[in-house]
C-alpha cells in the first residue's frame, strides 16, 4: 500500500523518474564508447550517432520532462493530474531507449515525445495565460522541429542545432534557477533587506543570439556561424557580471553555479573562434559544448531541483561536486587531452569512465533523497 502511494505520488511529481531514467540513458549512450575501449569486436554493431542520438534526444528530453513538470505547475499555479501524462511519457522514451538499435524506430518514438512533452507545456502556458513562461513552449517546438528532422534526413548538423537549442532552454531555466540560488545566498549570509535579481536584458540577449545562431548553423558561411557563436559566448560571458558579490561567491553552490555559466561562455567563444580560424578543431570543441556545457547543465539542474522540491535546504555534497569534476575531467578529455595525446584512452575510455563514475554518484545520493524525502 506504501508503494503504491509513493508511485503515485512520483508520477504526480515526475521529476525523480524522469532524472533516474535520464541516468539510464546516458549509461546507454555510452555502450559505443565502452564498447570501442574494453570490447572492440562489438564496436561496429552500434548504429551511427547512437551516442549523439541518446545524449541529445533520451539523456535531453529526460531532463526537460522532468523540470518542466515541475517547475511549469510551480510557476503557472496550476496544478492537473500528471500521473498519466507522466506514465505515457516513460513509455514513449523507455520504449525508444529500447529501440536504439533502430535508429529510425527510435527516432520516431521521439518525435511523439517532444510533441506531445510540447502540449503539456502548451496546456499550462495558454490555460493560465502565463504568457512571460512562452519562451518555453517556443524552445520545445524547435527541438521537437529538429527531432523530425533529424528522423527524415539523419545528419549531424540537426543533432548539433539540437544541443543549442537544449542550451537556449537550460539557460533559461537557469535565469530563474539563478534568481531562487542567489536570494538563497543572501538568506544564508543572514541579509534579509536585500533580493538579488539577475539582469534580464542579458538573458534575453543570450538566449536570441543563440537562436539565431543555432538556426544559421543550420545554412550559413563557417565564417557567419563563427562570428555568431563569438557574440554567444560573449553574451554569456555579461550575465557573470551579475555574481560579482563576495556575498554571493563565498557559497559553494553559488561557485559551481558561476562555473558552469563561465564554461558555456568559454565554449561558444571557442567555437566562433574555432570557425573562424581552425574549423579542424570543430568536432572537439563541439564535444566540449556537449559535455562541460549540456551535460553539466543537466547535472547541475538535477541535483538542484531534486533538493529542494524534496523539501531539503539547498546546498552541494562533496560528493555532488565531485561528480560535477568528473564531467569536467570528461569533457577535457574528450576535447583538449586528445588534441594534444590522441588514444584511445583520451578519445573514449577516459570520459565514459568519468561520466558514468558522476552519474552513478548522483543516482547513489539523489535515490537515497527520494527513497526518505516525499516530492514537493
Amino acid at each position: 500500500m506504501l508503494g503504491s502511494f509513493k508511485t503515485r505520488q512520483n508520477l504526480e511529481h515526475p521529476f525523480r523518474l524522469f532524472f533516474l531514467l535520464a541516468i539510464t540513458g546516458i549509461i546507454v549512450a555510452l555502450m559505443p564508447w565502452f564498447s570501442v575501449s574494453f570490447a572492440p569486436q562489438y564496436a561496429g554493431h552500434f548504429p551511427l550517432h547512437w551516442h549523439a542520438f541518446a545524449f541529445i534526444e533520451l539523456v535531453g528530453g529526460a531532463a526537460f520532462a522532468g523540470f518542466l513538470l515541475t517547475a511549469l505547475p510551480s510557476w503557472c499555479s496550476y496544478r492537473p493530474p500528471l500521473r498519466y501524462h507522466s506514465i505515457l511519457l516513460v513509455l514513449l522514451l523507455g520504449v525508444a531507449l529500447i529501440c536504439l538499435p533502430w535508429p529510425r524506430l527510435s527516432s520516431i518514438l521521439i518525435n511523439g515525445f517532444w510533441l506531445y512533452l510540447l502540449g503539456l507545456a502548451a496546456r499550462y502556458i495558454v490555460h493560465t495565460r502565463s504568457w512571460h513562461h512562452a519562451s518555453f513552449i517556443g524552445v520545445v517546438s524547435a527541438i521537437a522541429a529538429l527531432s523530425i528532422a533529424y528522423s527524415l534526413n539523419p545528419q549531424a548538423k540537426w543533432l548539433h542545432a539540437s544541443v543549442d537549442v537544449m542550451i537556449i532552454g537550460i539557460a533559461l531555466a537557469n535565469f530563474r534557477v539563478g534568481r531562487v540560488l542567489g536570494n538563497q545566498a543572501l538568506e544564508d549570509s543572514g541579509i534579509d533587506d536585500e533580493q538579488f535579481i539577475p539582469n534580464p536584458f542579458y538573458k534575453n540577449i543570450s538566449a536570441l543570439l543563440l537562436m539565431l545562431a543555432a538556426s544559421l548553423s543550420l545554412l550559413a558561411s563557417e565564417a557567419v556561424q563563427g562570428w555568431l557563436y563569438l557574440a554567444v559566448g560573449m553574451s554569456f560571458a555579461a550575465r557573470l557580471q551579475d555574481w560579482h558579490d563576495s556575498r554571493l561567491l563565498k557559497r559553494a553552490y553559488i561557485r559551481v553555479y558561476y562555473a558552469v555559466s563561465l564554461s558555456m561562455a568559454f565554449g561558444y567563444m571557442a567555437l566562433g573562434l574555432v570557425l573562424l580560424t581552425a574549423p579542424q578543431l570543430f568536432s572537439f570543441v563541439r564535444h566540449f559544448l556537449a559535455i562541460a556545457v549540456y551535460l553539466l547543465m543537466v547535472l547541475t539542474i538535477m541535483s538542484i531541483v531534486g533538493l529542494r522540491h524534496s523539501g531539503l535546504k539547498l546546498r552541494f555534497y562533496f560528493d555532488t561536486q565531485l561528480a560535477m569534476l568528473l564531467v569536467v575531467v570528461a569533457a577535457l578529455s574528450r576535447s583538449v587531452l586528445v588534441i594534444y595525446y590522441p588514444s584511445l584512452m583520451t578519445l573514449y575510455t577516459i570520459p565514459s569512465v568519468a561520466l558514468s563514475l558522476a552519474f552513478i554518484i548522483y543516482i547513489a545520493r539523489y535515490q537515497a533523497i527520494f527513497r526518505h524525502h516525499e516530492p514537493r
